[in-house]
C-alpha cells in the first residue's frame, strides 16, 4: 500500500484541481487576516491563541472545497481507465480503496495546515509590525475550545470524504459524483438550518445530529433563538464524535462491499 500511496501523492501533487484548491485556501487565508486587521482596526489579542481560534471557527469553508476535490479524486481512476492498470499490477480492490482513503486524510490535514498556518504567519507579524497589545486573557478556556475543534475539523471532513468516496465508487462517473456531492453538502445544510425548528420531533432529531449541525456547533457559529450553542459536557462530546465515526464506518463498508463484488 505504501507504494501505491507514493503513487497517489505524485500524481495529487500534479492535481490541477489540488493546485486550485491549495491558491483558493492561500487566498482566503490572506484575505481573512487582511479583513480582521481592518474590522478591528488591528492586531490586539485577548491571548496568544485568539487568532487560532477565528481561524478555526472559519474551517467551514473547507467543506465545500475539499469534498469536491475528493470527489474527483474517488473517481479519476474510473474515467481515466488507470483502475484496471492497478488492479492489474497486484493491487487489491481493498488496498485501493483504503489507499486512496488514507491519502486523502493526508490532503486534508495539508489543506488545514495551509489555511490555519498562512493565516497566524500573517496576523503574528502584523502584531509584531504594528506593536499591538497581546493579552493573556481566558487562554485555558481558548485551549479548551480551539484544540477540540481542530480535531473536529480533522473527524468530520474525513466523515464528508468517506460519503463523498462511497458516492464515487458506487456511481463512478465523476460528473454524476460532483452533482450527488453537491446534493449531499446542500442537504445537509438544509437539513441543519430548516429541520432545528420543526414541529416534528424526527426532523428535529435528525437534524440536531446531523454532521452540519455538529460542525456548526464545535466551530462556535450554531444559533438556536438568537443564542449561541456550543458542545457542553460529555454527552455533547461523545454524540460529536460518535456521528461522524459511524458515518466513517458505515460508508467505507459499503464502498468495499460494492467494488469488491462490482464489475471494471
Amino acid at each position: 500500500m505504501r507504494d501505491f500511496m507514493k503513487a497517489e501523492m505524485f500524481y495529487l501533487k500534479k492535481d490541477t484541481y489540488m493546485k486550485g484548491i491549495c491558491f483558493i485556501l492561500l487566498v482566503a487565508s490572506v484575505g481573512l487576516a487582511l479583513w480582521l486587521r481592518s474590522a478591528s482596526e488591528g492586531f490586539s489579542m485577548s491571548n496568544i491563541l485568539e487568532p487560532l481560534g477565528v481561524v478555526v471557527s472559519m474551517s467551514i469553508i473547507l467543506y465545500f472545497i475539499i469534498p469536491i476535490q475528493a470527489c474527483i479524486f474517488s473517481t479519476e481512476g474510473f474515467d481515466s481507465g488507470t483502475i484496471k492498470n492497478v488492479l492489474s499490477s497486484g493491487i487489491n480492490r481493498t488496498t485501493y480503496i483504503t489507499g486512496k482513503f488514507f491519502t486523502e486524510i493526508k490532503v486534508i490535514i495539508w489543506c488545514l495546515i495551509q489555511f490555519y498556518g498562512v493565516f497566524l504567519i500573517l496576523y503574528y507579524i502584523g502584531a509584531f509590525i504594528t506593536d499591538a497589545e497581546i493579552n493573556n486573557i481566558h487562554l485555558e478556556k481558548q485551549m479548551l475550545i480551539t484544540i477540540p475543534a481542530i480535531f473536529y475539523n480533522i473527524l468530520y471532513l474525513t466523515a464528508y470524504i468517506t460519503v463523498i468516496f462511497m458516492i464515487g465508487i458506487i456511481v463512478r462517473k465523476t460528473e454524476v459524483a460532483t452533482i450527488l456531492s453537491f446534493a449531499f453538502i446542500f442537504g445537509d445544510l438544509i437539513i441543519s438550518g430548516y429541520w432545528k425548528e420543526s414541529n416534528i420531533i424526527v426532523l428535529r432529531t435528525i437534524s440536531e445530529n446531523s454532521l452540519m449541525t455538529q460542525i456548526f456547533k464545535f466551530s462556535g457559529i450554531y444559533v438556536v433563538n438568537s443564542q449561541k450553542v456550543v458542545l457542553l459536557g460529555t454527552g455533547d462530546f461523545i454524540r460529536a464524535t460518535v456521528v461522524p465515526m459511524a458515518i466513517i464506518i458505515f460508508c467505507t463498508v459499503v464502498a468495499i462491499v460494492v467494488f469488491n463484488k462490482s464489475d471494471i
